[in-house]
């Protein structure tokens, strides 16, 4: 039978003073000062310091021992902690919410579902530790290095993360929304189901990283290193990922409408079933990437190498192929209905079985691709008629063969 709501508050309110006031000789050598309690530490090792549920709000620890300590569920909001060694520590649920928490030593404790909002951890050490759930919006944590941390569930909304370390960290499921990644080393880290929701990851190090699943809404990937990366079934939409390294990236089934790719690397990048609608590729090198079945209607393919692509069963419809080139490609099954074909470069290589195009475009009013193309001189020039079976074809191999 469960027990009415107040009871159960009440005896957790009894069960916190129980703890207090067991442990009120700990309180006492806090109280005591830094040097009092240093030296008992150093002489105590083997005690067992058991501070859970302690009330340390805007307490003066700079440079404590506190090492193996259980601070579980403490109260530590607005502490100043400079210095202090909270190694093999334990701090679960801990509130330290606008903490100085400047050159302290995490290394090996245990902060899972800790509140660390707004504070200050720059300088400090984290090694082996466990942040799994934590919270760290609004928090500073500018270079420091969480190599194979573990932070599964952890939130870093707006935190400011510039040239952080998250190589081989757990992320999964993290959340990153407005985060400052900029220049951050995230080399094989796992931020699978992660958000980065217009998150900076401008000239940010994701070489091998999972992002399976991750919710990458209107995020600045600018330069970044993508090679070898996993977006599998992740949403892009409307990102900016111009002048990345994508190659041999993976981007199964991705959702990648409105995205900027504008110079991007991708070569042998896998993007099978995405979805690039009214995506901006200019300039875009995806030589022998496969792109089977990809959505490109509406899209901007302006100087794109397509050079031995896959594009088997893709879907190009209205799409800008300005001076694209795709020799040696295979166009298998594409649907090329309304696109722009000005100076598209094949070759005799070139594969185009069962294309599909009722007409097609041979000029444009602007080469300027940062403004919408209005596509002129349609092919067959008659409004009422589509192509015959194999005119596009037709027209492709007598005008649009590259000259050896």
């Amino acid at each position: 039978m469960n027990q009415p709501q107040e009871t159960q508050e009440h005896q957790t309110v009894e069960l916190i003073a129980k703890w207090r006031e067991r442990n009120e000789l700990h309180y006492s050598l806090l109280e005591s000062g830094k040097d009092e309690w240093n030296k008992w530490r150093n002489n105590h090792p083997e005690k067992i310091i058991d501070l859970r549920f302690a009330d340390l709000r805007k307490r003066q620890l700079s440079e404590y021992n506190l090492s193996n300590a259980d601070l579980c569920f403490a109260d530590l909001r607005e502490a100043n902690l400079d210095g202090a060694n909270l190694s093999k520590s334990y701090l679960t649920g801990g509130d330290l919410m606008n903490a100085q928490l400047t050159n302290v030593d995490f290394s090996r404790t245990y902060l899972a579902e800790a509140d660390l909002r707004n504070a200050d951890l720059t300088g400090s050490e984290f090694f082996d530790t466990d942040l799994t759930r934590a919270n760290l919006t609004d928090a500073k944590l500018d270079g420091l290095d969480f190599t194979e941390v573990k932070f599964k569930g952890a939130r870093f909304v707006k935190a400011s993360l510039e040239e952080v370390n998250f190589s081989k960290a757990n992320l999964v499921g993290a959340d990153f929304s407005g985060a400052n990644l900029e220049q951050a080393n995230l080399f094989q880290a796992d931020l699978s189901q992660s958000n980065l929701t217009e998150a900076n990851l401008t000239e940010a190090n994701l070489r091998g990283a999972k992002l399976i699943q991750a919710q990458i809404i209107d995020a600045n990937l600018e330069k970044a290193n993508l090679i070898d990366s996993d977006f599998s079934e992740a949403h892009l939409r409307r990102s900016n990922l111009s002048g990345v390294n994508l190659t041999r990236g993976k981007l199964v089934g991705a959702k990648m409408m409105e995205t900027l790719l504008i110079g991007a690397n991708m070569r042998e990048a896998n993007l099978r079933v995405a979805n690039l609608r009214q995506a901006d590729l200019s300039q875009a090198d995806l030589t022998s990437g496969c792109l089977f079945g990809v959505h490109l209607m509406n899209a901007a393919l302006f100087e794109t190498i397509l050079n031995q692509a896959n594009l088997t069963s893709a879907n190009l419809k209205d799409g800008d192929l300005i001076n694209a080139r795709g020799q040696g490609a295979n166009f298998t099954n594409v649907i090329f209905t309304g696109a722009l074909i000005e100076g598209f470069k094949i070759d005799a290589n070139t594969i185009l079985d069962n294309v599909v195009c009722k007409y097609f475009y041979l000029k444009t009013y602007s080469f300027d691709y940062d403004t919408p193309q209005d596509f002129i001189d349609r092919h067959p020039r008659e409004e009422d008629r589509d192509c015959f079976p194999g005119e596009f074809v037709g027209w492709l191999k007598e005008y649009h063969i590259e000259k050896q």
